[in-house]
């Protein structure tokens, strides 16, 4: 790679892929192609203000991001440059590619099972309990102090758990969740909204469906809004499980 090109990948997970890019030689050249298997799949441009890049590197319009959900199991992840150069490639490890799918097949428990990665979107409808209306990133769990979803059962295994939280007025430290009746001790102690919870969890057991339930120490209503008088607990956006090959 030229050494007027610098590119620096801050993060790259199951949901994004995201860092800062340099053109020395022909700065207005910010554009980034992401290709997925070597299909063209997204653009974008690499002007986010970056702070820290500006102190190291002198430029401060450089930082990009790309959402990658949608191409969950791809084998390998490129970032081309406006003339076409890789920037930068990624190769997804052979564990972490879910099988393919027989989409002849019509839905059944036995299809279902073969995911390896499944994610509920509370800003849809759910089959559980205590669980207000839907609003447009997800819902608040309340009146009651226990809330429940049902989950079409995965196969038996080891997988990361992760709720994507946006407010809370539980106290999320004293909040306990439970995968069939099993309860989760989650990684991250740091409970500030928003916070995504995350949690490696074993199901050793085949289950006709899973439940996860969140017990709540307490509730309340928001003190600056007098028109608000529902009882609150978390506002929940999304429940993600990733097959993993261990818990360690």
């Amino acid at each position: 790679m030229s050494n007027d090109i610098k590119i620096c990948i801050d993060l790259i997970d199951d949901e994004l892929l995201s860092g800062w890019f340099i053109n020395n030689k022909f700065p207005e050249n910010d554009q980034l192609s992401l290709y997925i298997d070597d299909e063209y799949k997204a653009v974008t441009l690499a002007n986010l203000e970056r702070e820290d890049v500006k102190e190291e590197h002198g430029q401060l319009h450089c930082g990009f991001s790309f959402e990658i959900e949608q191409f969950l199991g791809f084998r390998c992840l490129k970032l081309k440059s406006a003339d076409k150069t890789v920037i930068f490639t990624h190769t997804n490890k052979a564990e972490n590619i879910d099988p393919p799918l027989d989409l002849t097949m019509a839905y059944s428990q036995q299809r279902h099972q073969q995911l390896q990665r499944m994610k509920i979107d509370l800003s849809k409808p759910i089959n559980g309990s205590n669980w207000y209306d839907i609003e447009p990133t997800g819902r608040w769990g309340g009146p009651e102090l226990e809330s429940e979803i049902i989950i079409p059962a995965l196969v038996a295994g080891n997988y990361e758990l992760k709720l994507k939280i946006d407010n809370h007025f539980c106290d999320l430290a004293t909040m306990k969740v439970f995968l069939n009746n099993d309860c989760i001790n989650f990684s991250n102690t740091e409970f500030l909204a928003p916070v995504i919870l995350q949690a490696k969890v074993a199901v050793t057991k085949e289950f006709p469906c899973w439940k996860l339930r969140f017990k709540y120490s307490k509730f309340c209503s928001p003190d600056d809004n007098m028109a608000e008088q529902r009882k609150l607990a978390i506002f929940l956006e999304t429940v993600t499980f990733n097959k993993i090959t261990t818990l360690n």
